[in-house]
């Protein structure tokens, strides 16, 4: 007899986004905000430290890859960046909302924002999957 697996229901991002856009960056930095989402959305609590979420992650894109990233993306990807050029590793993290627009925490006085994946394209050094929605 087989039991069939339930489907992920995939929660729709930008209500949550929705709740929590312009909210100041002292209260939602990058990280925290990436975690609080996946926390409403899944009622999955990734770490409070990026490293320990890579367990619960795979990997869709990296630097060097010569597809087009923006191309590949889904809702609650995470949107790994680098906002400084003369550093190689990850400074900042968003999730993707659409196909065009990702959700992140901007230390300016925007704070919780949206904004256009193009324009953060030239920073991008992977894109990152959590496991439960690869299929």
């Amino acid at each position: 007899m087989s039991v069939l697996s339930q489907p992920v229901r995939i929660p729709n991002i930008l209500e949550l986004v929705n709740e929590v856009l312009g909210a100041p960056y002292s209260q939602w930095d990058c990280w925290a905000l990436t975690r609080h989402l996946l926390i409403q959305g899944f009622d999955l609590d990734i770490a409070k430290e990026p490293t320990q979420a890579a367990t619960l992650m795979t990997e869709v894109w990296y630097l060097g890859d010569s597809r087009d990233p923006v191309a590949l993306t889904k809702p609650w990807d995470l949107y790994i960046t680098c906002e400084r050029d003369d550093r190689p590793w990850s400074t900042h993290v968003g999730l993707v909302v659409d196909d065009t627009t990702f959700v992140h925490a901007r230390t300016s006085a925007t704070g919780v924002a949206l904004e256009r994946m193009r324009r953060w394209k030239p920073k991008l050094l992977q894109l990152a999957r959590l496991r439960q929605l690869v299929g």
